[in-house]
This record gives structure tokens, sequence and C-alpha cells, in this order.
């Protein structure tokens, strides 16, 4: 027998599985299950089938106490199930048309035979390619029917009144109300059945009802008990029915459902068990749907049937693939119809015979509507209506003709009658997009610009003054004809005879064509930018302003000429024409010339008399032309003179305190050096350029130049007359300096994130320590003169760090970082030099350890407190006392003359050792020589430690205690001495210790150590060598018996001398 999964044969859920708790007793129920099969079973191939499963017991029974093998098959099962649900929906997919739907019906039915979930089931179908089409809750589906159907409590009452109606007792006034069973009929009898038939008023607009049902309200308004029913059917038919197309579109659908009434009130009763039969329901459905089939969709038929049956909580839904989902359309033109799954598709497709639209636009509301309808299902529009259209045009056509016709605007009849109006917006309403239409309304435009026109044109002759009418009136008149028509020659003739106004004013202005900018910190010059607005090539602009007169339609002419005024349009220089502009710049100026500005106003070619003026202005030399320099004892200037009509120079000069001179008159070259001038002293200079005054005979306010007295000049270069100008010139500041020169002796070390260097003075300048920043590889010219605007280009953009003078020949800041390149800058205003760049690095200090670091057996043991990071070398020096220096220096490192090993080196041994030592003292001196990534390498402060070589001085000591018995005398912890023999001179300070614990080993600066008592030091030693001191009695008290006593000194004494117990057994406390 084959394998079968465990799940499968126990009937349980796997997707997910079931508890164990659930699994073990379907498994109890199985086993019980087949051994009673098996017990009362005769049939052979039953009773083999039933042992092959029986023995399968364990592995059930195996699979089931383990999570991991009950998981697998579980896992296994699923994706079986998941297999044969793939290949289900790939042989139904070509019986599927339209957009892949699945509905939770189909899932239901997939679940109850695969055991699948419903998520596993919605992933493999979306996988498929398959949409998951939502249940519908009982709100959607009433919201469908209310946006198709009226209300139901609506229909009820609309009901309950036509009963009530119908049996009216009133036969005067109502004879026909048994006959009435919808608004549509009251209408028409209400109306006075002045139509054929009820169904005409089925094609009145809903207004028209309104109004019909709100005249009859107002004729049936009395209190008659009679009339309730019929004032309910008013009431009702204005406010909920015709009160809206939408309204009234329900109510339509609701009357055509209404012949399903007992239809619908069979399913109401029929049995729960045939409601959600597929076949019973899908026969409902179709039933419903082909009633009406141009309105009715398979989901509005769903919906009403759900409805009916009361299944508005658990909706019947259809298994697609059958042919309910589809929609039944019928050609208006061949009679053919076609299904579509949606009403979209039905909407958007043609019939397959001719060709024609199943579904055509209403042209009052815009809603598809079924071209076999004869209104639309929206807005209740008659589509015979369409038939009127072309005869709305021919009609509209032979208006016009008539218009047209018409040679004067008085003999025809306004074309914007209530008739046209009425014709044009029916035929809009019909086909709004028509070809015929849109040449009807090119006529009716064309036709109403020609008579505009006719009258405009007729209107300007009447206006046209004569010629005894005032200039300015005229003028008015003339200019309001051409506002209206333009170029209308009969006023152009006209205000060709009238002379226009001169302008009131004119005023020119020159100036130069700069404006301020902001100083600069490196330039030494009074700086202007020039403007970006206005282009001039000699730098210098003349503004020229006028006032408009009081005139009408006129441009402007401006004319210029050089040396005097012109008084025509063609004396001069033309610059602008027939402008509307009350302004100009002139761009064309040169310094040192007068010129002259005429403005004309004109009008249609005829001019002005002239308005004048006239300008002329003495420019500064370019700025950015003009070298200025100082070197050492003298200022020196290059330029260059703005045009040929300056014939010079002015150079005037003033100090610090204030005083002026005028250093030069004219100079006429292009170049000047003042030597008259002190180093480090500032000094004013104003340079103006000299021009010979223009001559003519009008006036001049000079406004625009300065004139600067006749002062003597120095050395008498030149003697300046009355009949020159000067500019307003140009302002340098100046500090004559001599140049830097290099430092000697520079040196810089850091010490706690400082960096201190030291320098010996060569000169009076300024020394700068700016951060090193360059990282671009070029070579930095040391040593070599630069000016200070390009000290960011040659050393980077870094800060500087401290400025300082050359005379103070030492300064210290803080360091930005643990690693910074320092240049130092000898600099003046002039210029700056290098002198050298140093790494000061803020690194970790390479010292002696001097606990650590000790002599023994004649040998040096030198050890470090740590390895700082980068450390690269460790220089160190042993010097003596007669040495001639007796610590080395960061130099003597730098130079190699100290004994040097690597780090990594020392990182090995732990030490550094020195063997022979002279028996004297030690000065040792250590230096770290640190490398960073980069290749730079800097030095840390030295760190020193003295050290005594001398041999060590000895020094004996012992206690005597006192006794008791005259034979055998036995010494007791009273009555102590402590005796203490040297020669030594002097003698350390000691003291005399034991352990708190009682124990021998006895340490200097142990916890656990506690001292009895202080010998002091004596500088010239014992008398006689020996020093006897007597210990009270009360010192033992809190010392146990058998404590050992000892005499310690300071650890700096130490390596002097050596304390020896001449009687160690004297050390030990004896019994009190």
């Amino acid at each position: 027998m084959a394998k079968r999964n465990v799940f499968e044969m126990l009937g349980l859920e796997f997707d997910p599985p079931d508890n164990v708790k659930k699994i073990r007793a379907a498994h109890a129920a199985w086993k019980k299950r087949l051994i009673a099969e098996q017990n009362t079973t005769v049939d052979p191939a039953r009773l083999n089938q039933i042992r092959d499963e029986l023995q399968m017991d364990e592995y059930i029974s195996l699979t089931i106490d383990n999570p991991r093998f009950r998981q697998h098959e579980a896992e296994s099962l699923k994706q079986q199930r998941v297999e044969e649900l793939r290949l289900y929906i790939d042989i139904r997919r070509g019986d599927i048309g339209g957009t892949l739907q699945v509905n939770q019906t189909q899932i239901r039915r997939v679940r109850e035979k695969l055991k699948l979930s419903t998520a596993t089931i919605e992933a493999t179908y979306r996988e498929q390619g398959f949409d998951i089409k939502p249940t519908k809750t009982a709100q959607k589906i009433l919201s469908t029917l209310n946006n198709f159907f009226m209300s139901d409590s609506v229909i009820e009452e609309l009901a309950k009144n036509f009963a009530a109606f119908q049996k009216v007792p009133d036969e005067k006034n109502f004879p026909w109300s048994a006959k009435v069973h919808d608004l549509y009929e009251l209408a028409y009898h209400i109306d006075g059945e002045i139509e054929p038939s009820a169904d005409f008023y089925r094609r009145r607009s809903t207004d028209d009802l309104r109004e019909i049902f709100r005249d009859a309200a107002k004729k049936f308004s009395a209190p008659i008990p009679q009339w309730q029913s019929i004032k309910a059917l008013l009431n009702l038919a204005q406010t909920q029915i015709f009160n809206s197309d939408d309204n009234r579109f329900k109510y339509d659908h609701s009357l055509k459902i209404s012949s399903l009434a007992e239809f619908f009130s069979k399913l109401k009763i029929a049995p729960d068990m045939f409601k959600r039969d597929p076949h019973f329901a899908d026969n409902c459905i179709a039933r419903i749907r082909r009633t009406f089939p141009n309105f009715l969709t398979y989901e509005l038929s769903a919906a009403l049937y759900n409805k009916a049956t009361g299944l508005l909580k658990d909706p019947y839904e259809a298994v697609a693939g059958t042919d309910e989902n589809s929609f039944c359309v019928t050609c208006a033109n061949c009679g053919a119809f076609e299904n579509f799954r949606t009403h979209e598709e039905a909407e958007k497709s043609r019939c397959k015979i001719c060709g024609e639209n199943f579904f055509v636009e209403c042209p009052k509301c815009g809603k598809k509507t079924p071209a076999v309808a004869e209104h639309c299902t929206n807005c209740n529009f008659s589509f015979a209506e369409l038939r009127k259209f072309s005869a709305y045009v021919a009609e509209m056509n032979a208006m016009l003709d008539l218009v047209e016709q018409a040679r004067n605007p008085d003999e025809s009849v306004n074309i914007v009658t209530a008739e046209i109006v009425n014709l044009l917006a029916k035929a809009r309403l019909l086909k709004p997009e028509s070809n015929d239409l849109r040449k009807v309304e090119w006529r009716i435009n064309k036709i109403a610009a020609e008579l505009k026109r006719r009258e405009l044109y007729a209107w300007a002759d009447a206006k046209i003054p004569s010629l005894s009418i005032a200039p300015a009136k005229a003028v008015s008149d003339c200019m309001e004809i051409l506002r209206k028509i333009k170029d209308y020659k009969p006023a152009v003739d006209r205000l060709r005879l009238i002379v226009p106004k001169a302008p009131v004013a004119v005023s020119a202005t020159p100036k130069e064509n700069y404006s301020p900018a902001p100083p600069s910190s490196i330039s030494k010059l009074s700086v202007k930018a020039k403007s970006t607005n206005i282009v001039s090539d000699t730098g210098l602009i003349c503004h020229v302003a006028w006032q408009p007169p009081d005139d009408l339609g006129l441009t402007y002419t401006l004319v210029r000429k050089v040396g005097s005024v012109p008084q025509t349009l063609r004396d001069g220089e033309l610059l602008i024409e027939n402008t509307d502009r009350n302004e100009f710049v002139d761009v064309g100026i040169k310094p040192g010339i007068i010129y002259g500005y005429a403005v004309f106003a004109t009008r249609l070619g005829t001019a002005s008399a002239p308005t004048t003026t006239t300008a002329v202005h003495y420019s500064d030399a370019d700025d950015k032309k003009l070298i200025a320099k100082t070197e050492n004892g003298a200022c020196k200037f290059i330029w260059r003179l703005p045009s040929d009509s300056c014939v010079g120079m002015r150079i005037l000069r003033s100090d610090s305190a204030g005083k002026s001179v005028v250093v030069a008159d004219c100079v006429t070259s292009g170049a000047f050096v003042d030597k008259a001038v002190k180093n480090r002293e500032t000094y004013q200079y104003r340079l103006q350029c000299v021009y010979v005054a223009a001559e003519d005979n009008i006036s001049n306010d000079e406004k625009f130049f300065s004139r600067q007295s006749n002062d003597a000049a120095l050395n008498g270069v030149w003697n300046i007359e009355r009949t020159y100008k000067y500019s307003h010139g140009l302002t340098v500041t100046l500090t004559p300096e001599q140049p830097p020169r290099p430092l000697e002796n520079l040196s810089c070390t850091v010490r706690g994130g400082r960096a201190y260097f030291t320098w010996q003075t060569t000169g009076d300048f300024s020394v700068w320590f700016k951060e090193f920043t360059k990282t671009d590889g070029v070579n930095v010219p040391s040593r070599k003169l630069f000016e200070p605007n390009k000290i960011d280009e040659v050393l980077g953009s870094g800060v500087v760090c401290k400025r300082a003078e050359s005379g103070d020949e030492s300064c210290d800041f803080p360091l930005s970082g643990d690693n910074v390149k320092i240049a130092v800058v000898s600099a003046t205003k002039e210029f700056v030099l290098l002198n050298e760049i140093f790494t000061c690095a803020n690194v970790e200090p390479c010292e002696i350890d001097a606990t650590k670091t000790k002599i023994d057996a004649g040998g040096l043991k030198l050890v470090l407190k740590s390895v700082p990071a980068n450390l690269y070398l460790i220089h160190y020096k042993i010097n003596t006392a007669d040495a001639d220096e007796l610590y080395a220096t960061v130099d003597m490192a730098k130079a190699r003359q100290m004994n040097r090993i690597y780090a990594s080196k020392y990182a090995q041994d732990t030490f550094i050792g020195q063997t022979h030592l002279p028996p004297k003292e030690i000065f040792i001196t250590v230096i770290g020589e640190y490398k960073f990534p980069d290749g730079s390498a800097t030095y840390c402060e030295p760190s020193t430690l003295i050290l005594n070589n001398h041999p060590k001085e000895i020094i004996s000591y012992r206690l005597e205690w006192g006794t008791t018995g005259f034979i055998n005398k036995t010494a007791h912890a009273k009555d102590c001495k402590l005796i203490i023999e040297s020669n030594v001179r002097p003698t350390p300070r000691m003291f005399l210790v034991c352990r708190r614990d009682g124990r021998m080993n006895i340490e200097a600066g142990d916890s656990s150590t506690r001292t009895l008592g202080t010998v002091r030091a004596y500088e010239n030693g014992y008398d006689g060598g020996r020093l006897e001191i007597a210990l009270s009695n009360d010192m033992w008290r809190d010392v146990a018996q058998g404590t050992v006593i000892k005499l310690l000194c300071d650890r700096e004494d130490e390596s002097r001398y050596e304390l020896q117990a001449s009687r160690p057994d004297s050390l030990v406390v004896p019994k009190k």
C-alpha cells in the first residue's frame, strides 16, 4: 500500500495544523474505528486494506510526537493541495473571459474540497493573476440599490396613499381616481387629460412635472378629509420624486421593477435551502435580468435577489465561470445582441455586425445610455429631439442670411434676439460638438463683429474734431479715436496739424559707472566695483532725464552734440528716437569734454521745440590700473590716465599727525616715487587727475568735481593755474617698511597642549604662527618673499594661531589638535617670508620611571613609565657632575649626539641597560622622538633623573632588653635601649617599625607596617660614632611577644645607606 499523509488519513486540518491534543484524539478515534471495522468486516479486500492502514499506526504516533515531523507532514500535504489548485485554475482559465476575478463563494468551495486555508487560496489565486472580489456587506448592497431605486419608505408611502386615493368617494373632483397607479398617470389626469395618453408625461422634463404638481397642490390645499391622500401624493411628488433628476431616475426604475413584486414575495417565503442553491439562485437572478436587460446589470440583479430573499447579512454570490456575470446589450442599428462581463466593457464596445456603438452619450447629462433606449436613464432626455437639430440649424442660417443682406445696421434686427438664443441653446444641447453648429457660431461671431465695426466707424466719423476746436481738445478726441481704431487715417491726419508741446525740463547727470564695494583686508586701495547693469568702455556714464509736458500721444527723441547745444533733430548725434521713456543713460561720453543734450517731443512725425542742457565730468584714474606699493623708505605709484584730455596726475599726502602736503602738482609720466617718508609710519595719498577746463559760456555749477587750492609744489615741480580742473581723486593708504628677514635660533617645544616658540630677532617686523594645511604636495617656498594676499595660496587656509613682534623673541599658544603643522612667518604689510614649518604634536611624554630605574651591581637599569603612541626612537644620555652639561637637550637629540634605541626594541626588552657606571652621582636624560603617518616627526620635553652610585654607608643597630635573675638572666620587654653605631656624616632619618600582624617581612610603605618611633637625622654624625636611645616600657604594651623589630630609612636614602642588625636575635620582642 502506498504511503498516505497522516493528516489526510485522520481527516485533520493541516493549513495550519491542529493542536497536538486534537491530533491525538483523532488518531485514537481512527484506530478504534478501524479495529471495530476489522472485527465486523468479512470482505477479504477490505480486511487487507484495514491491515495495511493499521500497520501505519507506529509511523503516525512517531509523526504526532515529533513537532518537526508533524510540521513537515503538514507542509508536504499543503504543497500537494496547492499544486492541485494551480492545475484547477489553469484548466478553468480558458473558460473565463474579461477580468480574472474570484469571489468568496468560490474560495469557500475550494476550501471545502482541498482543506486549504483562505489565506493560502487567495495567495494562490493572486499568484495566477486573479483579483479577489471582496464580500459585499449589507450596507454596500443597500447603497447600490439606493443609487438606482427609490427608498422602500417612500415607495411604501406612495403605495399606501395610492390605495387610499383609489377609494376616495369624490366623484365630482376625482372621477378617475381608480385608474391612477403612478405619479405620471396622476399628472395626466390632474393636467386635464389634454394629451393623448399618460406616456406623454413620462417624457416631460422634471421641472415641468414639478410645476404641475405644485399648481395642483395649491388647488387642493383646502382642509377636506377626502383630500388627505391626494395632498400626500402631491407633496411626495414635489419633495421626494420630482425635486431632482436623480430622484426621478430612481422612481422610474422603481416603477420598472414593480412588475416583479409578486415574484419577490414568493422568493421571500421560499425555503432557505433553495435560496442558496446555485441553480435556483442563478435562475432567479437571470429572470430578474431578462425583465429589463438594458439597465439591470448582474450586480444590480443579484442585489435585488439578496434583498428579496433576506440574505443581506450573508449575501449569495454566484460561482464565476458560468454566464451569471454577462451583461446583454442589443444593437440599435441591426438588432444583434452581445453579452459582456461588466457594464464598463459594454459601454466601450461596438457591434460586431454593423460596427455601431452599443451605448451613446446623452447630450444633456453626458451619461452613457443604451442606444436602443428612447430616453436617457439618468435625466430622461428624449433622443427623438436629436432629429430636430437639422431644422434648428437651417432656421438659424436663414435668419443670418437676412442680417448679412442689411447694409445699414439700423435696418437689420438685433442679432441677439430671444428666438436666436433659444434655437442656439437647443442646438448646443443636442449636438454640442457638431461641425454644423460650429459653422453657425462662426457666422454669428463674424456678423456681430462686422456690425460692431460699422457702428465704431460711424462713431469715429462723428467724433473727428474740426479745425476750430482748441488743440488740447482736438488731441484728446483724436487720441480717443486711435485707442479704439488703430491707424484711423482721418484722426492721424488731424493730429499731424497740431504741434506737440516741448518737454518741461531736462537734466544731464554724468557719473562714474561704479557702485561702492566692501573694503578688502589685503588691498590698500579704496576700491569701487563696476556696475553690472550698464556697460561703458570709459567707465563714465551720463544719466539724462526729462519731465514730460501736459500733452497726449507723445514720443521723445534725444540728440547729443560735443562742445555745444544741438538746436534741431539733425544737429548732432541721434541717441534715441520715438521712445516713450522719460530717461536715458549715455555710455559713450569721455571725461573732460562738455556735451550738449536736446530732447524733442514728437507725435506722428511732428517735432516740438528742443529742451536743452549740458554736462561735463572730470574722471579719476581707473583704480584697477593703479599700482601702489611700498619699498624700504619709499612709496611708489604707477597709473594710466583715463583719457587723452587728462594732462597729468596731482599727488597729495597726509601723515598720521594730519599734516598734508602736495607732493606733486602735475606728473605727466605714468609713475612717481615718494622717498620723503619714514618706515613703519602710515601715510594717506590722494591722486587727482588734472584736466584743462572746458572753454564755454554755459553756466556750469561744477557739481561733479572739486576745485583745489593752488598750493606750491614740492621742489617747484609745477605751478597749476586756475584754468585747470581736478578730479575728486583716489585715496591710497601706504606704510613703508623694511622687508622681513629670517629669524635665528628658531625652536619649538610642546607641553600640555601648548606650543612654545623661541627665537632671536633680526629686524623690526611681525611674526605670524599660521596652521599649515596645504596637502597638494607642492613645495613651499622657504626663505622667499611673497605678497600677503598669497599666504593662503602658499600655506593653505589654516587660521593664524598667534601674531607677535620680532622683538618679543618668544610666545606660546594652545594647539587646535594633537598633531598640527605650524608655519612661522616673518610679515610686514607688503611682504611675508616663511621661516620654517614645525610639526607640533601634543604627544604623551616619554618619562623615566623613578621607582623602577635603579643601579644594581654597578649597572644601570633604565625603565620608562610607558611607551607612548607613535614613539619611534628613545634618545638617552648619562652624565656625571663633572660634565659640561648635566642634562641633554632636544637640539642634541636632533643632531644625533645622544645614545638612542628604537621604541620597538625597548618594547621587547622592557628596559635600557648600562654597565660600568662610575661611582659618582649619575644624571640621566631621556628624550622621545615621534613619527606620524604623514612622515612628520617631533620630540617631547626631556625627562631627567639623578641617581647616586657612591658605595653605601653601613649603619649597625641592636636592641638591649632588661633582664631578671642573678645566675640565669632572662630578658623581658622592659627597660629597652636602641643602640646605633656608625661614623657616617650626616646620618639619615630612621624609623623603628614592626608589622601589625607580627610577621617578619617588613617593607617600607606597607599598610601593615607600624611605626614605633623615629630617629632624627644628625648633620655631623653621632658623638663617638654611637647613639643610645632609651625606649619607653609603654611602647611594648600593644606589641605581641615574638614580634620582629626593624630599623628603616626613607626610600631616597636607601641608595646611600645600608642598615644592618649587629645582633639579629635582639630584634625579637621577649616575653613581658
